[in-house]
């Protein structure tokens, strides 16, 4: 790749990383959110509060594996270009 081409993808990656970081920047204030409510919750209405509980966690458990996911695949590009970039800028390969 040309060093130009390189820039973009590298412009690419990090775009994608930056998103991903704002999805677990959600995650987390949903998860803050979903404690305070089970702090807080009244008895007797503990067997309706597990389900919407459960629910909640496995949509954020799932939204944070893939996000993850995807953020180390994001990662591993950034490396590969980041060393293309310096051999040849550097390196002058």
């Amino acid at each position: 790749m040309k060093i130009k081409e390189l820039v973009h993808s590298l412009e690419d990656d990090v775009g994608n990383i930056v998103s991903r970081i704002i999805t677990l920047q959600d995650v987390k204030s949903e998860l803050g959110v979903l404690r305070v409510d089970m702090d807080n919750l009244k008895k007797g209405t503990e067997r309706i509060a597990l389900i919407n509980f459960h629910r909640k966690v496995r949509i954020l458990d799932d939204l944070v594996s893939y996000t993850v996911s995807e953020l180390e695949e994001n990662y591993h590009q950034i490396q590969d270009t980041k060393d293309e970039l310096f051999n040849k800028v550097v390196k002058g390969k």
